[in-house]
């Protein structure tokens, strides 16, 4: 089966090469792993979440465009609900708080097997700790189910840009993108142990990529796979 990306919609690329600018302008930004991009076909970005601006840090720098949002459920008819329309963004909504429901979980799996390329935040919403915090099984499940690409990536600098920018300094903020992988069941292994493997799998090819500081839940993790 062949996969294709849709048209990019005009004012996703007008607002995304509007931001790339901005954030070039106001900030110091580190972009490393473009090439690493799949620009066609089924990709699921697995991304921390540590702050509002990573969703238009991740529009504005990610090469692989347009992008289907996840957002949650209670800003469907809120501003940011209309943003995402005006964008052109493909979003699906989700009750984060009670976990994706069934029909939208369908949903995003029949995106990704028609060739979409879905952003999602692994541990299911914005961090508190300033690092990594323990994952939900979402994005492990999704991989499973739709035998789509991962793509790591790993933003970090943007949670602290409001404060720097009160300061008049301009904040560093950091983009590094993984190399792509798949993920496949394990026959052998329960649907859980299978949920659980490939949950860990994302958060620890995520924590690569990231500085100490910001490895929290998974850095005793990271340091076992480094021994083992």
């Amino acid at each position: 089966m062949l996969f294709s990306t849709p048209p990019t919609p005009i004012a996703y690329r007008v607002i995304s090469a509007f931001l790339r600018v901005v954030f070039r302008l106001v900030a110091k930004v580190e972009v490393l792993g473009t090439e690493h991009v799949p620009m066609n076909g089924p990709l699921l970005l697995t991304i921390n979440h540590l702050s509002m601006l990573d969703v238009p840090v991740v529009m504005a720098l990610c090469p692989r465009q347009p992008l289907v949002a996840l957002p949650k459920k209670d800003y469907e008819d809120a501003p940011l609900g209309k943003l995402v329309s005006f964008l052109g963004l493909d979003a699906i909504y989700v009750e984060r708080d009670s976990g994706a429901n069934l029909q939208a979980l369908r949903t995003i799996i029949k995106r990704l097997k028609a060739g979409a390329a879905i952003g999602i935040a692994p541990e299911g919403g914005r961090s508190r700790t300033g690092a990594l915090i323990e994952a939900k099984a979402g994005a492990a499940y999704l991989a499973l189910q739709s035998g789509a690409t991962v793509l790591p990536i790993a933003v970090w600098g943007q949670e602290k840009a409001i404060p720097e920018f009160k300061r008049l300094r301009r904040p560093r903020i950091y983009m590094h993108i993984g190399a792509p992988y798949t993920i496949e069941n394990d026959p052998e292994k329960t649907r859980k142990e299978n949920l659980d493997r490939a949950t860990s799998d994302i958060m620890l090819a995520m924590v690569g990529l990231l500085p100490p500081e910001y490895h929290g839940f998974y850095a005793t993790a990271l340091e076992q796979q480094k021994d083992s």
